[in-house]
């Protein structure tokens, strides 16, 4: 269902016939209308909040690509699913994916990377300026935001809010909207520290992950 309750859509695979073979196909329903084009699978659909825009997973052949108000994004190895996120004001869309050279974030249809591995989903700042996310090179682990790394450390935690098993940033509010500030927990030569971007507040030792 759409935010507001006044839509609902959802994928579906139908069977079409070829010569003697039927193979699946995979739909996509909006409101009891079936849209097209069709691809072999629909998954991940994504309402924006206003709920007036709608994006979605779809698999053609060995390859998956992002349909954002019917619009097809280019071609991936994969396209990581749940990973896909409006902002708050609708207007902005990110998700994560994987190619031959690497993963990459890719947001509002430009690719930030290319990284080892995207450590958590993307997520946007509540005035839906900024976008940040975990990433990793085969060593070390670093935040992300609007595309320009940050600090590298041994690992990288952002906090979990208890909702998400991967652990989504949480941004701190309504401070962020003057300070651009997110917070995460990184370790370093052993010790962990508390690190709030875009400027460190807090960097006190511990033996034990916060």
């Amino acid at each position: 269902f759409s935010p507001d309750g006044k839509h609902i859509a959802f994928g579906a695979l139908t069977a079409i016939e070829f010569g003697e073979k039927a193979e699946g196909v995979g739909i996509i329903v909006v409101d009891g209308k079936e849209l097209e084009p069709r691809y072999e699978s629909v998954r991940t659909i994504t309402f924006s909040p206003d709920s007036k825009r709608l994006a979605y997973v779809a698999r053609r052949k060995d390859k998956f690509i992002v349909v954002l108000d019917g619009q097809e994004s280019k071609e991936y190895k994969l396209v990581w699913l749940r990973s896909l996120v409006f902002s708050q004001d609708s207007h902005r869309l990110a998700y994560r994916v994987s190619t031959d050279h690497g993963e990459y974030v890719v947001v509002d249809g430009v690719e930030q990377g290319s990284y080892d591995r995207i450590v958590t989903p993307p997520i946007f700042s509540p005035d839906s300026r900024h976008v940040v996310y975990l990433a990793a090179s085969e060593k070390e682990q670093f935040a992300v935001i609007d595309g320009t790394l940050r600090s590298k450390y041994e690992e990288a935690y952002m906090p979990d809010t208890g909702t998400d098993p991967l652990g989504r940033i949480e941004f701190e509010a309504p401070q962020f909207l003057t300070r651009d500030s997110f917070g995460y927990v990184a370790k370093r030569t052993g010790a962990y520290y508390w690190i709030e971007e875009r400027r460190v507040r807090h960097l006190i030792p511990s033996t034990t992950k916060a």
